[in-house]
This record gives C-alpha cells, structure tokens and sequence, in this order.
C-alpha cells in the first residue's frame, strides 16, 4: 500500500530529490514523512541521506541525496531506482569524520582508467571482448595503404616519469592472406601485430605516461598492406587508457580513487567554492558522507583536505552542491501483479502502454472465442522481473512464470504487440525505440546474431522448442495497430470458401547450387496439397522467363487473392530473389484489400524485422511490411530473421502444408508450431531455423482454408415409442458436402446404459471402431460427396421405462463449414411391454 517512485539516472554520480521535483511528479507532500523515505537498487535498499528531515517534513530547501550508479547493460544507458515512504524509517548514510590529522601521507595522484569508445557499426557476426560486444567504432577497408584515426580526451595527467597501460581492441572482417596492423598512440608506434583474418584481436602494453598530452589523444590505425597482403578489412572496437591523474576537479566535480590500504590525507583542488561535498562510495548500497574537511583558497580556486582510511582500495565523490545531479526522469509506478499464481490466461498479449489502447479489439474478439485473454503492458514486465530496466529476459521471465504457476490450463498463445531493434541505446542517431524488443542470440551459423524471438516461448526445458505458440505484430504507431487489427478482424468475421480460399500461390526462383526450388514447390504441391486447392506457379525462368513477367504475375496473383503465398529460393531482407521478384517497394503499393495471403516464404533474412528505421529512411523488411499495409498485403508471413538451408526449409514447408491441409491445425500459432516439432524429430540438423522462423502475425489466426461440411442425420426404429426388453434400431447417416476434404474423422453415438448388446453394420465410407470405446468409429477421409451409412441395433433392458436420449455426432480436424450440423438427437419413449392375462372359464 505504500507509494512507489521510479527515479531514473544516467550517469554515475551524487544525485538530489527536492520537494519541488517530487511536487512536478505528482507526489502528495502533505502525507509525505521524509524520515520514511527509503530508496532501492534491484531490491536492495540504498543507505541515503535527507538533508532537513529532522522536523517530520519536506519543506523548501530539504533534499534527498543518493549515490546512482549505471550499471552496463546493453539495453539502456540508464538505471532505475526505487523510492518509496510511509512505513518504518529508512537506511541513512553514514557520517565518517575526515577531518586532516596533518601525520597521514598525500599521494600526488591516483590511477584511473578511461575507455576511448563510440559505438556508430553493429556486427551481428563480430563479438569482442569478454562481453561479446558487437558495436564498433569505425571501419578500416583496405584494398591499398589505408589508416583511421580515432580521438580522445584526457586532463590532468600526473606530470612525473610513471608508466601508463594502453589496450586496444579490433576483429577482423578479412584479409588476404592475414592482418598487419600498425598503432600509433600522438605519434608513438606502440602496437605492430599480424593476425588471423577474421579473429579478434587485442593488445596490451606499456608506455611511458609522458607519451600521453593534455586535451585530445590520437590513436592511428595503419594497414600497410606489405610482406604480400592484398586485402586488410578490420574493425576497431575500442582503446583503453589507464594512467595516473592528479586530485584536480574538473568543472566542480571529481571521482578518484585511494589505491593503497591504510590512513592517507587527500587533498582535491580546482573548486570554484568552498562548499564541497564528500562521499566515500566504496560501497555503492552504503556510501557515507565525509565530514570535517578542510578547505583553502589556492590561486583563484578552493582545495579540500581529509583524510580518509581502510584495508583496500576506496572510491571517493567529491564535488560542488551546484554539481549534484538530478534524476532524468521521476515517475510513479503503476502496480501489477503479474508475478500471482491467481492470474490464468490462453492468450497474452504483451505491448508498450500507448499500443493497448488499438489492441483492446483484438483481445476482445479473443475473448469472445472463448479464449482468456490477458494484455500486458511491456514495462510492467520490466518493473516486475528487471527492477525497471528495459530488458528481453523480463518478458521471458514473465511467460515461464505464467507457463509454470498460473492457474491451469497454461497460456498457448503469445502475441509481442510491437516492434522492435538491435539498436537499443539509439547508437545510429536514428530515435526509433524498441517497443517490444527482440530476443537477440547468436543463433545463425552465418549471420551470427540475429532475432530469435523464439526463446521467448521456450519456457520449459532448456531446449529451444518452442512451448507456447508465437508470433508479433511489427507495429509503432496506434495507427499502425489499428491498422493491422482491423485486417485481423475483418479477416476472420469472413466465412471461409471463398473461391481464391482454394488458390495457393508457388513462386520459385530460378534453380542453382542452393537449391532445386521449382522441382520442390511442385513436389510440395503435389504431395500436400490435396483437391480441390489449385497451384498457382509463378516459377521464374520455367513459368516466366523474364524477371518483370513474374514481377507482374506475383503482384496480379495478389489481386486476384490467394489462400497462401509460398517461395522457395534466395532473398535478402528486402526483396525475393537477386532480381526482386517482390520487394519492399511492390508490399507498399498493394491494394489487395481484404483478399489477406498468408505468406510463407523459405529463404534467407526476409523476416528480418530488427534494422530500425528512421523518419526519412524506411529499412523495414519485406515480412514486415507486407503485414503493415493498411490496404493490404499480407495478414502474416512466417519468415526468417537469418539465413538457411533449402534442405532444412523443406523439413518446415512440408510439415506445415501437413499441419494446414491434412491435419486440420489452421491457426497459425499452433500450424507453425508443429511445422518447428517436425524439424526438430525429423533430423538432427537445421536447428537454426527453430530459433529464426518467426510468425510476423497472431499466433491464434485461424486461417481461411476451405471447409469441410459434415452432417450426421439419425433415425430409430421403432420411431417414438418402443417397448422395454425390445430391439431398436438407430440408423446413421453421414456425409461431407465439401468443398474441401474431411481429414481425421470420428463419429460417435453415445448411447444409452439402458441399451443392452449393441452391434453395428455398416456401408459406404469405411469406419473403424475406436479402441476401448463403446460406440465411436474411425472414418477414412471423406472427400467431397462422400458419406455412409452405419445401423446400430441394440436391445432395450427389460427393466427400463422412460425417455431414452441419444446422440450422434461426427467430428474432424478439418475447418467446418456448418458445424451445427455435426449432431443429431433422439428421444424414444420407453413402455412396458403387454402382458397378456388368462382367466378360467366357469360355465353356469
């Protein structure tokens, strides 16, 4: 019940709260008790010290002090804070007495380490460094003699002859036949290596501190291109600088270090008053404050004395009140309780706040099915299982917790409403956020890091099958959503049948050492696609011998509507085929209204949803922007986010042209769910596609394929009215009026206790009784037109009177057409049977 704030930071330093700040947030101050404020870092309460909270209240003047600290993370520039009040007090900073004994030891300066980094190139395929860093600094492409140059601030440096420590790190793109790198640090060769062509490679060495200059320091990255090198192609990653700095502040403000255990008087100048703070942040949960220093003018400037003491190295804060910094943002955290075993839902949605709003049909239309629908806010996740930083694992943490404890059954379906990017500190300028970010892993054997969204739904095991059924909606804007729900909904208010529900569109690219992909799509199609469905081809070079006559059938075939829309053979993120068989630009144009492929390309890269885009600059993928057309398009595409195999490809294709069109598994979660299981049980190989296929599209979509019509009609002889201890005899009839045949089919007819010995004949269709049933049967497929004839007979117990009721019911995987139908009741009233009395005959 008590309030809970989130103060996010952005730099490491000493941050202060005022009433004004709290007051701009919302906070009501007139129950605010100040000696309750207690401040939390990944739940762990943080030692702070409230200036003024003597008297009970916040007034004008009091001020919140802490010690924020950003801890790395990949995902954010910032952290987040927790403050709360109104319960018992809360932990204080601790006062240390650093008042100058005039016995203790001065160092003259400190060592430090400063990292020369900027982050302008992501490589997918390049991690370096310990933490597998895939940001890079600059690019040094060398078909002749080539350098990059790369700068850096320093100040302050200690003037004596001491030694410093310079590192460097690089990965190689390419070479031929290897890398020559020279380093020059202001002039100095200090770095002259060959290394393997596309290995990382690091160096550390010594140089004397007098090499380094006051202001910018220049690295210079040279291949020379000798000793018969053709070709050096690297990028440099960053450089690292650790030298000795003297106590001197730097615009009010200086974090140093005591490198040494025992008692020493420090003494920092360059202030521009004489009111500095201290803090001894040794311990970032528990820093303290430092009291009792002394303060001297010096030519123009003011130097603080203190001393300070411990049995290893300590971390020090001493800066100008004017230089405390402020929270970037203050913002009260909306409760949630996803975390409660109380929840239970078959379908999450997880989306950004100002999403939700354009999503509340879907969900609804969802929950109309029957389906218990819940919708998360992404950052609730993140509040919840990141302490309030952005991070993916958050909203794994979030469906393993909902797999394992909410109440049964467990979610099937999770749609990410939202999309998303690898560039999450906006590194490349371009100010697209991450609205629901990606699962980045290493899963591509080529590409390297790529998007696999797909672990997000591996919640049990440490397999990389998935457990819930996937997909994301690759929207930014409200629009955007109400775009695409509004094609969702409009697509499934549609009954199924239409004529282009029977068209199923194959387009190929022109065969070669990757792959047979016209022989394939036809092999798919003839061993797959059963009558009545039609195989459109556009097969370029074979169907089409120019690329622009399969340009115009491919874009005319979306027009006219397709059921599906499959291609096998190259691509790239946004175009089919090195000769744009469909691109981008054709996605854009499309009008094909509510006639909604559902497009299934097997290729390379086309799902690749993670390049962010900017205002002027759309880098969205070819997946991506089929399922966005407003007036258009596609109403989702199973695509690729890496590259792949075409043998793999054709473990996915066939098992999902199985799950469609023979197993009646029609929406598209669980259709391409079992497409990834069949892989997966099929061969030991390709298990990169399980983790890049991606259904840019909701997972619980029922694909529009055409429908069965079963119908099962019953009578009973004697019609009505029947004797007990009597025969009766129920007469099934049953059928498929089409179009499309009825896979798997199981009729049944419950009968009653009452009815003693049953047999059954039957004609037509073949049947099979099931195992361990009492009157239910195995139906071979039936085709359009099929059907047959099953007679039950059976004996009435004699001991019975009363209303018998009985019904049949036929079933299938196959979508229906008309499934009130599939059933057919009977009520027979039961009498007893005549008993005929004989009377003597008296004569008189």
């Amino acid at each position: 019940g008590e309030p809970a704030y989130k103060l996010t930071v952005d730099q490491d330093g000493i941050y202060q709260v005022t009433r004004d700040d709290l007051q701009a947030a919302g906070v009501d101050l007139a129950a605010l008790e100040p000696r309750t404020f207690r401040l939390y870092d990944r739940g762990q309460e943080v030692a702070v010290h409230v200036a003024g909270e003597g008297d009970g209240s916040f007034d004008p003047g009091d001020a919140l002090l802490f010690y924020g600290q950003v801890p790395p993370s990949r995902y954010t520039h910032s952290h987040v804070y927790w403050l709360t009040w109104g319960g018992a007090a809360g932990r204080r900073m601790a006062a240390l007495d650093g008042t100058p004994g005039g016995t203790a030891p001065t160092p003259a300066y400190f060592r430090t380490l400063h990292r020369a980094e900027e982050d302008h190139n992501y490589q997918a395929g390049r991690p370096s460094g310990p933490e597998g860093d895939r940001w890079y600094w600059g690019w040094i492409w060398a078909d002749a003699p080539s350098s990059g140059s790369y700068g850096t601030a320093l100040g302050h440096l200690a003037t004596e002859p001491l030694s410093a420590t310079v590192r460097g790190l690089f990965h190689g793109y390419d070479a031929s036949p290897q890398h020559h790198t020279r380093v020059q640090l202001n002039g100095h060769l200090i770095d002259d290596a060959t290394w393997a062509p596309t290995a990382e490679y690091s160096f550390t060495v010594d140089v004397p501190q007098d090499v380094l200059v006051e202001g910018t320091n220049t690295f210079v990255v040279e291949c020379p291109l000798d000793g018969g090198i053709t070709g050096d192609y690297l990028v440099v990653n960053r450089f690292e600088i650790e030298y000795q700095r003297t106590y001197q502040a730097a615009d009010d403000v200086l974090s140093f270090d005591g490198d040494e255990a025992g008692t020493w008087e420090y003494r920092v100048g360059g202030f521009s008053t004489e009111g500095v703070e201290l803090y001894d942040v040794t311990d970032p949960v528990a820093p303290a404050r430092i009291l009792g220093a002394v303060v001297t003018p010096a030519g123009g400037s003011y130097t603080t004395a203190f001393e300070g003491s411990g049995t290893g190295e300590r971390h020090y804060v001493a800066l100008a009140p004017a230089r405390r910094l402020s929270p970037a943002r203050i913002e009260p955290d909306s409760p949630s309780s996803l975390a409660s075993p109380a929840n239970g839902a078959d379908y999450v949605i997880v989306a950004p706040a100002d999403l939700i709003p354009a999503l509340a049909p879907l969900a609804a239309h969802r929950a109309a099915q029957g389906l218990r629908t819940m919708v998360v806010d992404v950052q609730d996740a993140y509040d919840e299982s990141a302490h309030g930083r952005p991070d993916p694992e958050a909203i794994r943490d979030l469906a393993a917790y909902a797999y394992a404890n909410w109440q049964p059954p467990a979610p099937a379906y999770l749609l990410l409403a939202g999309d998303g990017n690898y560039d999450f500190k906006d590194n490349l300028g371009f100010g697209e956020p991450s609205y629901v970010p990606p699962y980045l892993a290493d899963a591509d054997p080529w590409f390297g890091e790529t998007a696999a969204d797909n672990r997000y739904a591996c919640v049990s095991g440490d397999d990389t099958l998935p457990d819930l059924h996937l997909g994301r909606l690759p929207i930014k804007t409200a629009a955007e959503a109400a775009a695409v729900v509004a094609k969702i909904l409009a697509y499934e208010a549609a009954p199924p049948g239409a004529d282009w529900h029977g068209r199923v569109l194959l387009v190929a690219d022109n065969a070669d050492s990757g792959g047979d992909y016209d022989t394939h799509a036809d092999d798919l199609a003839d061993a797959y696609l059963p009558a009545p469905y039609a195989a459109v081809k556009v097969y370029y070079k074979l169907t089409h011998a120019t690329a622009a006559a399969a340009k115009a059938a491919i874009l005319a075939a979306f027009g006219e509507g397709h059921l599906l829309v499959y291609y096998s053979g190259h691509a790239a993120i946004d175009f089919w085929a090195s000769e744009h068989l469909l691109d981008v630009a054709d996605a854009r144009t499309l009008t094909n209204g509510d006639r909604l492929p559902f497009a299934v390309p097997m290729t390379c890269l086309e799902g690749y949803y993670i390049h962010p885009s900017r205002v002027d600059l759309d880098l969205s993928s070819l997946a991506e922007t089929l399922v966005r057309n407003p007036a258009g398009g596609a109403i989702a595409s199973w695509s690729p986010t890496g590259m792949g195999l075409f043998d793999g490809h054709s473990y996915l294709d066939r098992a999902l042209f199985q799950a469609l069109f023979h197993d009646g598994n029609y929406r598209l979660g669980p259709a391409t769910t079992q497409a990834k299981l069949a892989l997966y049980a099929g061969t030991g190989g390709y298990r990169d596609l399980l983790d890049t296929y991606l259904l840019l599209g909701d997972p619980a979509l029922a694909l529009n394929v055409l429908p069965a019509d079963l119908s099962v009609v019953k009578t009973a002889s004697p019609p009505g009215v029947a004797l007990a201890g009597g025969a009766i005899t129920y007469t099934l009839a049953f059928s498929n009026a089409g179009p499309a045949t009825a896979h798997n089919v199981v009729l049944s007819d419950d009968l009653p206790a009452a009815l003693l010995d049953p047999t059954f004949v039957s004609a037509g269709a073949a049947v099979t009784p099931v195992d361990g049933s009492r009157l239910a049967w195995n139906v071979a497929d039936l085709a359009p037109g099929e059907g047959g004839v099953v007679t039950v007979t059976a004996t009435i117990s004699p001991e019975y009177v009363g209303v018998l009721t009985n019904t049949a019911r036929i079933q299938a995987t196959a979508r229906e057409a008309t499934p009130e139908d599939n059933e057919a009741h009977l009520v027979t009233q039961v009498v007893p049977a005549k008993h005929e009395v004989y009377l003597p005959v008296v004569y008189r």
